[in-house]
């Protein structure tokens, strides 16, 4: 019988003490970690092969999101000003249904602090990259803020609209016939998973509102 080998270290990155690499995350210090909760999921797909225009996929959704601090800094060379360092953490999100168990979608990405920059003349921001296996890859910048207390959210509106027209107005009339859940319709999710409402459909923003209470 072979005897066990024990396990080696591969590899190995260094980070600097906690407090210091905290303060280098700035508004990311609080994401490392996993989280997980539950969801709802709402996405018109086109259906080609169904012959019609789109499939409302409604699903219950559960949710892992982990978060890993990148341990070091990650220099940006500079050709119009000094160079900068970014700081920040690496994440996988996995969502699958909650009723079938699933897989709905996989993410892996990167969460990083931006110092402020001089050319161009740009204040400290945060930025996500991600990376989605249809093909899909994003870079979203924006600024950080605190808030006290829970989050405001406004309703949103899930009327479709043409690819570059303008988003329909707050309250405008949906005239899909897979939105009204009151009527029967091939081209949406079926059976309904229970817990999902008409309210949800028309604003998906009420799910979240919901489980936030209090």
């Amino acid at each position: 019988m072979a005897t066990p080998k024990p396990a080696r270290i591969s590899s190995f990155r260094s980070s600097p003490p906690l407090s210091e690499l905290l303060t280098d995350l700035g508004p990311l210090a609080e994401l490392p970690g996993t989280w997980s909760g539950k969801g709802f999921n709402l996405i018109a797909r086109p259906d080609h092969e169904g012959g019609n225009d789109i499939f409302l996929e409604l699903n219950l959704t559960t949710e892992d999101l982990v978060f890993t601090s990148i341990g070091g800094n990650v220099p940006n060379r500079g050709t119009a000003q000094d160079d900068i360092n970014l700081f920040g953490v690496t994440y996988l999100q996995k969502i699958n249904d909650a009723t079938t168990s699933g897989a709905l979608h996989i993410e892996p990405g990167i969460w990083a602090t931006i110092p402020a920059t001089t050319a161009p003349v740009e204040s400290q921001s945060v930025a996500r990259m991600a990376t989605i296996p249809h093909g899909n890859s994003v870079v979203a910048e924006g600024a950080s803020l605190v808030v006290n207390g829970g989050p405001l959210l406004n309703p949103v509106n899930t009327v479709p609209f043409p690819v570059g027209g303008p988003t329909p107005a707050p309250g405008a009339l949906n005239t899909f016939p897979e939105y009204n859940l009151s009527a029967p319709n091939p081209f949406r999710t079926s059976p309904l998973p229970a817990g999902i409402t008409q309210a949800m459909v028309t604003n998906p923003v009420t799910a979240l509102s919901n489980a936030i209470v209090g």
